[in-house]
């Protein structure tokens, strides 16, 4: 393991468009020690590119799939093959980070002697979309470039048994935000990465499994920036907030993880630990890396 090295593994599909902003805030960032991973999942856009045209600082690194096999599964790829740091961390295409997002958080994780930690986001809207999730404060319009924004605070502390409610719209069960997230990689390699045979809803089953064996909690600093779009996996009509195959996949991990609860509550830890485990599951699929070796 690489003392304090982070791992921060982006996983990006068509998404050109925003792309170079978010690869140039991580590597912006104060905290200079860490890799980033560029999952191109199979754009069939300039997001390859655009990607490459980065590959001039030795930290990054391209994993190019011939097949879309989803986010999820794409960090799973980098979880088993290439992460060896002390700490894991997310970021997603379409958004971009404060430049002092990585160091806060890893002090506040050891300040707070927690295993993983989100931010507070600044969200912003695009395209007229509205937001779904709750949130303490109003939209504020900024008249520079016409986007509405927002500040959304998610809870300090988490634990197992405040998200166990009978609720299976994800965005309204606020645990954190997924593109905001640097955990110990220790912990996340021992849950076994994620559920890589879905391409939604990875994170609230990620999370639930997470909090029911380590601390995990969120800064109140606004280090993310979340872009609202209508390209987004969320806005689609097959993907989205609203779609069935995000309720039904919502249901099955809640249903798992009430189930997970009860064990836990009557001693079976060992089961418990078990049905929360993964193995790293992804596809099958040609790839090529680019970067430093």
């Amino acid at each position: 393991m690489n003392k304090g090295q982070v791992d921060i593994c982006l996983c990006a599909y068509n998404a050109g468009r925003f792309i170079a902003q978010a690869i140039k805030s991580v590597l912006d960032q104060t905290y200079k020690d860490f890799i980033l991973y560029v999952v191109n999942d199979a754009s069939t856009d300039d997001t390859f590119v655009v990607a490459k045209s980065f590959l001039y600082d030795k930290r990054v690194r391209i994993v190019d799939l011939k097949e879309n096999i989803g986010t999820y599964a794409g960090k799973n790829f980098v979880l088993k093959n290439f992460a060896g740091g002390e700490y894991w961390a997310h970021h997603d295409s379409d958004d971009y980070s404060d430049a002092q997002r990585i160091k806060k958080q890893i002090i506040y994780l050891g300040r707070e002697k927690l295993d993983g930690c989100g931010t507070a986001i600044d969200e912003f809207y695009e395209d007229g979309v509205e937001p779904r999730i709750p949130a303490d404060s109003e939209l504020v319009l900024d008249h520079s470039n016409r986007q509405r924004h927002r500040v959304n605070i998610y809870p300090q502390m988490v634990s197992s048994w405040s998200v166990s409610e009978d609720i299976v719209d994800l965005p309204k069960l606020k645990i954190a935000m997924n593109g905001s997230l640097l955990f110990n990689l220790s912990a996340v390699k021992f849950l076994g990465g994620f559920d890589g045979h879905t391409k939604i809803g990875g994170d609230s089953d990620f999370l639930w499994r997470f909090v029911k064996f380590f601390k995990f909690g969120n800064t109140s600093d606004v280090l993310y920036h979340r872009r609202f779009h209508k390209e987004s996996l969320t806005q689609d009509k097959i993907t989205g907030h609203d779609s069935d195959i995000r309720r039904v996949y919502a249901q099955a991990a809640l249903d798992k993880h009430k189930k997970n609860i009860e064990l836990q509550k009557n001693g079976k830890m060992e089961e418990a630990l078990r049905n929360s485990t993964y193995n790293f599951y992804y596809p099958n699929i040609s790839f090529k890396i680019y970067g430093e070796k």
